[in-house]
């Protein structure tokens, strides 16, 4: 949010099926960022995703560990893409795989 209000276009990627926001896109939290809906594990979503990494500037996931590098999304896959990136790792579940 922080960034969009800097003037960042934020994309915030979400599956299709997801219903996490009861009230839409008007919740504050969404504000200045652009709702894309893919399904990543569908190649035709992963690779809409994947159009939109080629030209960004930063990329955050949340995933649990493995999950991104399971996807095709891990830093090894995006910064192959676009080496200019900056990568982050935002996860409440530590970096160790259990």
């Amino acid at each position: 949010m922080i960034l969009a209000d800097l003037g960042a276009e934020v994309a915030c990627v979400r599956r299709p099926d997801y219903d996490f926001d009861p009230v839409g896109p008007q919740n504050p939290q969404f504000r200045g960022r652009i709702l894309v809906e893919a399904d990543l594990k569908d190649p035709e979503g992963k690779e809409s995703i994947l159009a939109l990494i080629d030209r960004a500037d930063i990329l955050t996931e949340g995933f649990r560990p493995g999950v991104a590098e399971r996807l095709g999304l891990g830093p090894d896959d995006v910064l192959s893409r676009n080496p200019g990136m900056i990568y982050g790792r935002m996860a409440g579940w530590g970096r160790t795989a259990r």
